[in-house]
């Protein structure tokens, strides 16, 4: 797996909480280039800065109005991009359903739930090139669920289809965040659509067993267990 840089922007009224959230994202990931403004920035200049990419984090305090309307106004430049909404308040989700967005976080969950926000984030946003008959093709990783290795070819596994490939595994690997794990030297994973984990192999989200070899359990153990306990 290849880390990818994360560029991630705050938006909220509050100092403190800006603070505390920026330093829980740089415990993951100490990476991350992370951007902090008000409520009152000035969108049409600032998003000349970010791209389809950039992961928000728009914090909705009363009145929700203001953040749901910030949220929007990005969805309008960046109509692909991950939006997290993170408010104090639970009566702020029956706001956020009227604008594209990826994650709720309840404050109060915010160190448990951030990982998982930011992973669903990240797998949101990433597409990747496929080549298969002269066509080159751009495929969310969000829809991926394995790459299987079979011969010379390369077989991406969608939820309604597959595309094969003959471009090798090794790439895809090196393209792909931290979302996918190489279980097999033939196989490769989208964590996100892992159904069942046994020790020897994955059910994923299509019904199909992914096998998990020998030399890879004890490191897909512990990747497993990271990304999701």
């Amino acid at each position: 797996m290849r880390s990818v840089i994360m560029d991630i922007v705050i938006i909220s009224n509050d100092k403190k909480s800006k603070e505390i959230l920026k330093q829980h994202i740089l415990e993951i990931d100490s990476t991350a280039n992370i951007s902090l403004f008000n409520e009152n920035i000035d969108l049409k200049h600032e998003l000349t800065h970010f791209n389809k990419h950039t992961i928000f984090f728009i914090y909705l305090s009363e009145p929700f109005s203001n953040g749901i309307h910030i949220a929007k106004t990005i969805s309008h430049y960046f109509f692909e991009t991950s939006i997290i909404f993170v408010s104090s308040s639970l009566q702020a989700s029956r706001y956020i359903y009227d604008v594209n967005h990826c994650y709720f976080i309840y404050e109060p969950d915010l160190k448990d739930k951030l990982l998982a926000a930011l992973n669903k984030a990240a797998n949101n946003n990433q597409r990747i090139a496929i080549v298969n008959k002269g066509k080159t093709s751009l495929i969310p990783c969000s829809d991926i669920i394995f790459f299987e290795r079979d011969l010379r070819q390369t077989i991406i596994h969608l939820e309604d289809k597959t595309i094969k490939t003959y471009e090798n595994l090794k790439k895809y690997d090196e393209q792909t965040g931290p979302h996918f794990l190489e279980c097999h030297r033939s196989f490769l994973v989208n964590l996100s659509k892992v159904i069942e984990y046994h020790r020897t192999y994955f059910i994923m989200s299509n019904g199909l067993h992914v096998p998990i070899s020998r030399s890879h359990e004890k490191h897909t153990k512990t990747i497993f267990e990271q990304y999701f306990l």
